[in-house]
């Protein structure tokens, strides 16, 4: 079976379920009965909540973890991480797959994304593609401040992609390193076109390799982003300086999280978003709220406003 949450917005729950074990809850819940194959998660929203363990837990699937354009935004996990990843002999091989993923604004005990493998009875590997996904302001309690943690005594494949990770903090301390190894270190790990920081390989004794990574100093450096964590016409460290290679647009559609060209200029971007010079607004424009959904949109759009609505103008990219 699998399963798909589109356009879902999962907000203000409070979960104080026992953290640890195979049935603790969490946001998003997953026994160990249930039947799935595939769990898919996309232009979703999930914000303001709190978990006494992980958030999401996946652990008995038997196929794998879909994230798409999808935001993380001011949740508080108390004991665990964000995200859990295990393979076991419960479930065999299974895999995860992030395109487009903001994880902002978060305090989280463990990582982002703690990813587990274990080799009791089961010889498959555990995959994990991070692709164009962005890690920021989030603050972590482990040692280093890991956005991602693998671990586990079998085979873990790691690979991140056109993503960046800034302005992360251990404690209120700035991390040391972005992504790490667990309580166990047998994993392989590919980064590329990326920023951020990962001294001594990771923490990896599988092999590292590393191709365009820049770890820059929140301190001295800028991404010169905006508010919402978007891509100014200033920041040449994020334009396109991504690898298209890296980015399937079959698997996981051609808009970035804010529903513009994934594309644009040639080059992809690093992140989540797109920065498009096509379309804009000068600074001094009062924008009123609004609300689109859904978003994509196929054949209707709706538009919500707390204004009333003289006229509308809706543009393409070229304008």
């Amino acid at each position: 079976h699998n399963v798909t949450f589109d356009g879902i917005v999962f907000e203000n729950i409070y979960d104080t379920s026992q953290s640890g074990g195979i049935e603790e809850n969490g946001i998003i819940f997953i026994p160990n009965s249930l039947d799935i194959t595939n769990l898919k998660i996309k232009n979703s929203l999930i914000q303001n909540n709190y978990s006494n363990g992980y958030l999401l837990k996946m652990r008995k699937l038997s196929g794998g973890l879909y994230l798409e354009n999808t935001k993380f935004i001011n949740n508080t996990i108390v004991n665990m991480g964000l995200v859990f990843v295990q393979s076991d002999s419960t479930n065999g091989y299974i895999f995860t797959r992030w395109a487009n993923v903001l994880v902002a604004d978060n305090d989280i005990n463990v990582a982002a994304l703690d990813i587990y493998r274990s080799d009791w009875s089961n010889g498959n590997t555990l995959d994990v593609v991070v692709t164009n996904s962005t890690f920021i302001n989030n603050d972590y309690n482990s040692t280093y401040g890991n956005s991602i943690i693998a671990s586990g005594n079998g085979s873990v494949n790691l690979n991140v992609h056109n993503s960046i990770f800034w302005d992360n903090t251990t404690n209120g301390v700035a991390s040391t390193r972005d992504i790490s190894n667990g309580t166990e270190t047998n994993y392989d790990v590919l980064i590329t076109n990326t920023i951020a920081a990962v001294p001594n390989s990771a923490g990896t004794y599988g092999t590292f390799n590393a191709a365009n990574v820049t770890t820059l100093d929140p301190v001295n450096d800028n991404l010169n982003l905006d508010s919402d964590y978007k891509p100014t016409a200033s920041s040449s460290y994020i334009i396109d300086q991504g690898d298209n290679y890296y980015y399937d647009v079959v698997l996981f559609g051609d808009l970035d999280l804010a529903g513009n060209d994934r594309i644009f200029n040639v080059t992809i971007d690093l992140g989540t978003y797109e920065y498009n010079t096509t379309l804009g607004l000068d600074d001094d424009i009062n924008i009123l709220e609004v609300r689109l959904y859904p978003n994509p949109a196929t054949h209707s759009l709706f538009i919500e406003s707390s204004q009333t609505i003289d006229k509308i103008r809706v543009d393409n990219i070229n304008g």
